[in-house]
């Protein structure tokens, strides 16, 4: 069997991301994407960033990320990594100044958002005061991280009721619609009958593409 190869389709979450992008992007919102692993997040979050300009930066966090990790990915994305002076303060100066000076719309879109402790949320909100005129955020993670941040707000958490009050809007994604689990199949050839037994019901992309390569990998094999 050849390699299976993984497509990027154009679906309602795909298509969702494009646009709340694009609003973030040109209205300096700050935004949150709630959604489940293989829901389609960092597809649409790095195609939007690959396809409109150098005032997009995507960064994507990492579970062995400290704070001072996490803001040295954003300043190198920034191109500010040859600066001598390294501390958040510098920093947080230094893009403001970037941001006001370049007289445009910038987006920054930070993946993997259930990362985040609370104490590296009341850091993230000082970013936002910053540069909320011409800088939108997009902030994407699973929906526990909403949940839990919604938990550290109502408990009071050290720096959390600050960051939460400057979020213009979680925004949900969506599971799999019938419809596009079906064109999603028919794509990768399976039919109709299969379709019905097997992948009906299956809620996200990343799930229902693994559930047709192992489909058609046993499929080949079996028939071998």
């Amino acid at each position: 069997m050849e390699k299976f190869k993984k497509q990027i389709f154009e679906l309602r979450n795909y298509s969702d991301i494009q646009k709340i992008c694009q609003y973030a992007h040109t209205s300096s919102k700050f935004l949150i994407i709630a959604g489940e692993t293989g829901s389609g997040k960092t597809e649409g979050l790095v195609s939007y960033s690959q396809k409109n300009g150098e005032n997009i930066k995507y960064v994507r966090l990492r579970k062995s990320m400290s704070t001072s990790h996490f803001f040295t990915e954003i300043s190198n994305a920034y191109n500010y990594g040859g600066c001598t002076r390294r501390s958040f303060y510098h920093f947080m100066n230094w893009i403001k100044a970037y941001i006001e000076e370049s007289n445009e719309k910038h987006l920054l879109i930070v993946d993997e958002g259930g990362m985040f402790n609370n104490e590296q949320l009341g850091l993230f909100h000082e970013l936002r005061d910053l540069t909320e005129n011409n800088l939108g955020i997009i902030l994407a993670g699973p929906k526990y991280f909403v949940e839990k941040l919604k938990n550290w707000n109502s408990l009071q958490k050290n720096g959390v009721p600050e960051f939460y009050r400057r979020i213009n809007r979680i925004i949900p994604l969506n599971d799999l619609t019938k419809e596009e689990i079906i064109g999603v199949c028919n794509a990768y050839g399976v039919k109709s009958k299969d379709i019905n037994n097997r992948f009906l019901g299956i809620k996200n992309i990343g799930d229902l593409t693994n559930s047709i390569e192992n489909y058609l990998y046993l499929k080949e094999n079996s028939a071998t």
